[in-house]
């Protein structure tokens, strides 16, 4: 747990009164949002244009004001999406095919930092590896930030490993490198160890 010398009874998931465990982070809700928006649009490209207007008259008919953005949603219900928590999952392992399909560069261009993975840390905690290029020097640096799980801050005793801890915190730029993808990978073989060691040298 992170960290044991500071470790709190495990909070409950609000109202079962079972240990909670966080399943997925909550941090790629928005880029989620994205992915199943870019679906629907796709979707209505390879519908015919009395498709269209058969999702039209079905938004109208619902008494649903009509605009593009409520075709888009009226899409969206047709589609088989995965739900939020089985989507990110499957994002985590594939995350290059997933930017590619939504027009994302996969190494990020710009110099301010970028979440390029993600992995749970503990009971509570998931790490966030964030990198940027140092301009003019062809490298690469990353430190590590560490979101309390959303539902965990208000479970039981707010989620938190002790007493007055911080919902987020991070790590100084511990990652050097010439390419994102060797940060990447360095950031995800750490063991557990490794990362609540991480985790407690991170600042407030």
């Amino acid at each position: 747990m992170i960290p044991p010398e500071r470790q709190s009874p495990a909070p409950t998931r609000r109202g079962s009164g079972l240990p909670f465990r966080p399943r997925v982070p909550d941090t790629l809700r928005t880029l989620y949002e994205q992915y199943c928006r870019s679906e629907a649009r796709e979707l209505l490209g390879l519908l015919s244009r009395e498709g269209r207007r058969s999702l039209m008259r079905a938004e109208s008919e619902s008494g649903r004001p009509l605009s593009v953005e409520a075709l888009h949603d009226a899409a969206r219900r047709l589609l088989p999406l995965p739900p939020y928590e089985a989507w990110v999952p499957s994002y985590l392992a594939n995350r290059r095919a997933y930017l590619e399909r939504l027009g994302i560069p996969a190494v990020p261009a710009r110099t301010a930092p970028v979440t390029i993975a993600i992995r749970r840390v503990g009971d509570r905690w998931w790490a966030h590896l964030n990198v940027r290029r140092v301009e003019g020097q062809g490298e690469w640096r990353g430190f590590v930030a560490f979101h309390e799980d959303a539902d965990a801050q208000h479970a039981g005793r707010a989620g938190s490993p002790g007493p007055g801890a911080p919902v987020g915190r991070q790590t100084a730029e511990i990652f050097r490198g010439p390419d994102p993808e060797l940060l990447r990978s360095r950031f995800l073989e750490f063991g557990e160890a490794a990362m609540e060691g991480f985790f407690r040298s991170a600042s407030d």
